[in-house]
């Protein structure tokens, strides 16, 4: 487990992003007619793309070349896997409002870890939601196991302006891990989660998720001792698999047109590291990933494939990575270069929909007969990615506890399988077309920022120093070669298609941002804190701007707390600033900002807490306050190139209790 990491967080467990169509669903006529185990919700097509751990490498916790998070820029198409560490405290998977910083709960963080065998949670939440969870543990001599249940329901609400966003969900989530201590630090961890999601009703889609399931199996062992040029092991390997079903017609009123979206996604991964007592470390990384879907109309039968959705893709890839740690005090350097090599394929490109009757004209064609249509291309489908990424971070201190830092990093996102391989035949919506060549994108970025603690800072709030201060503060450019673009087809440079549809091509992007973060421990009783985050994007190539980057926004928190008993109150006024640089036109650009060009907003949340023994703590907040009428630049998971933004909920209480035993 990555440095840093707490002993039953799974952060590996996030999703990794890709776009999908919204309208575009499929079930194979070729595969056994089934349901899935369990019914879960979210998504339209491009759920499907939900764990492309093959594509920016699922072992990121033993590589410093490759980011923790590389995602395809502003989408996601799922909600992330939420780490065990949060399962008692996370709010609802919805809200359509998503601050950039959340407020300190200390009686829930206090109670949460408590060290007894038993914790239950339950929490309203913001739209609509009701949560439960229940953690379970137990230690012996060498062993330790831990599980974890979390339900969710989430209902349909009412914006500020009395208008009915008709969404919903259930989620639920299982964990259970063991724990085995060999002979301290080695260890042999095992981790099992099940996340599903039933009959989501998803507001900004054309399509609803009747069921999908998720499922995560992984075995390591941790700090094996070795004898030799290397002195540990670490090995690690992990099981996804996803099945989704989703459709337009299973949770809402029937049209003429049924779609359907039948989709199976499954990747292996292995990983190994070897440290040497000097700092010097090799990762060895493989992984090998499935991808099949298709999208069905319904009325036509219950074998009609109207789309080759993603053609039973399949993805091998190796890495190796080098490294070394420096230290001289003051200074730390860290450096590393990793090489990875891919193969894709497909094993379906020549296989033709089944339309029956006229518009068989417009459906039925294969892949490759998409490729050629929209691309020019009549090469072999199966591509082979060699690409080269590498880091130096430097770290310096100034002072005891202030430290000044420089990164800079070449890091590479390779094509996920739908971004190469999409087969959407149709009109309209309905038409994504992957491009088989697709160059990988590489991110040049250069990191520079401050971490400064001032009058002895520990902590914010309770336990911290009266009169000490945090600061960090953080720039970063990030220069994007080759960086995949959602667009539509409009006969522009390597495309030969004008008809609209979805297609992706490499073009050139610069992305810059700023982060600022003070927090102040004014007296014993009273803390301070102002976050600050702000980004601008360019598509270089077409001279836009580039989609999907959130405006500017700061969020100020004003603390007050208890020395003795565990008491907090808070306000937090957000503020988010206009967003006039968009891309927003399907005609001359991508169209990915849905909502345009947007004036500036804010808002104020009360909230507070209490613990009145060590095992029990309660939340209350008072979301919105002033029933601002608002909604999010970017909306949230899942994200497609359709997609559009619902208000967010008005004034809302968000309940939450906690208790071990």
């Amino acid at each position: 487990m990555a440095s840093g990491t707490q002993p039953c967080d799974i952060p590996e467990l996030r999703a990794k992003p890709t776009h999908m169509s919204r309208l575009s669903p499929a079930v194979r006529s070729t595969r056994p007619a089934r349901r899935p185990s369990i019914r879960l919700p979210w998504c339209t097509l491009s759920l499907l793309s939900l764990l492309t751990v093959s594509q920016t490498g699922h072992g990121e916790e033993y590589s410093l070349a490759l980011p923790k998070t590389l995602k395809r820029h502003g989408s996601q198409d799922f909600p992330d896997v939420i780490p065990f560490s949060k399962v008692l405290t996370a709010p609802g998977t919805v809200t359509f409002s998503h601050p950039a910083a959340e407020p300190w709960l200390p009686a829930l963080e206090e109670t949460s870890a408590v060290n007894l065998p038993l914790t239950v949670s339950g929490q309203t939440g913001l739209a609509g939601t009701r949560i439960a969870a229940t953690r379970l543990q137990a230690a012996w001599q060498d062993l330790t196991l831990v599980t974890a249940v979390r339900h969710e329901w989430q209902h349909s609400y009412t914006t500020p302006s009395d208008q009915r966003v008709q969404t919903g969900l259930k989620r639920d989530s299982e964990y259970l891990i063991a724990r085995f201590n060999l002979d301290k630090p080695s260890q042999i961890k095992m981790i099992a989660v099940r996340d599903q999601f039933t009959d989501g009703k998803v507001p900004h889609y054309n399509l609803d998720a009747p069921g999908l399931e998720r499922m995560y199996l992984a075995i390591s062992g941790e700090a094996i001792p070795l004898e030799g040029l290397f002195n540990r092991l670490d090995l690690k390997a992990t099981w996804t698999e996803v099945e989704i079903d989703a459709d337009n017609h299973s949770l809402r009123p029937r049209i003429n047109t049924w779609i359907a979206l039948d989709a199976q996604i499954r990747t292996l991964f292995l990983s190994s590291r070897l440290t040497a007592p000097g700092g010097s470390w090799l990762t060895l990384e493989g992984s090998r990933e499935r991808y099949d879907a298709d999208r069905l109309a319904r009325e036509y039968g219950p074998n009609q494939i109207t789309a080759i959705r993603v053609p039973d893709a399949q993805a091998d890839q190796l890495a190796l990575e080098v490294g070394h740690q420096w230290q001289a005090s003051p200074a730390r350097i860290e450096a590393a270069i990793r090489s990875d090599l891919r193969r894709t394929e497909i094993a379906q490109a020549n296989t033709r929909p089944n339309v029956p009757g006229p518009a068989g004209v417009v459906y039925n064609l294969t892949p490759r007969d998409l490729y050629r249509k929209y691309y020019g291309f009549t090469g072999d489908t199966d591509q082979s990615f060699h690409e080269i990424g590498a880091r130096l971070k430097l770290e310096y201190d100034v002072a005891p506890e202030s430290t000044l830092f420089f990164d800079l990093r070449r890091a590479v996102r390779l094509p996920e399988l739908p971004e190469l391989y999409y087969a959407n035949t149709g009109t309209g919506v309905l038409l994504q077309i992957g491009n088989p060549e697709l160059e990988a994108e590489k991110h040049h970025k250069v990191e520079i920022g401050a971490r400064l603690h001032q009058n002895g800072y520990k902590r914010h709030g309770r336990g911290g120093t009266s009169g000490s201060t945090q600061i960090t503060l953080s720039g970063f450019a990030d220069h994007i070669q080759d960086f995949i673009l959602l667009d539509h087809a409009r006969g522009q440079s390597g495309t030969i298609a004008n008809d609209g549809g979805f297609i992706y091509r490499n073009m050139d992007a610069v992305l810059t941002g700023v982060t600022a973060d003070l927090r102040h421990n004014a007296l014993d009783w009273l803390a301070l804190r102002l976050h600050l985050v702000g980004q601008h994007g360019r598509d270089l190539t077409d001279r836009h701007p580039l989609y999907q980057v959130p405006p500017l926004e700061a969020n100020l928190f004003v603390d007050l707390f208890g020395s003795e008993t565990l008491w907090n109150a808070g306000a937090r006024l957000r503020w988010v600033g206009a967003k006039r640089a968009t891309d927003s036109s399907a005609v001359t650009g991508t169209g990915q900002d849905s909502t345009g060009p947007m004036g500036s907003y804010a808002t104020m949340d009360l909230y507070g807490g209490y613990q009145p023994a060590k095992n029990l703590g309660l939340s209350l907040e008072l979301a919105n306050l002033f029933d601002r009428n608002y909604r999010e630049f970017i909306a949230e998971p899942p994200q497609t190139p359709t997609t559009t933004n619902p208000y967010a909920p008005g004034r809302t209480i968000l309940l939450r209790l906690m208790a071990a035993f």
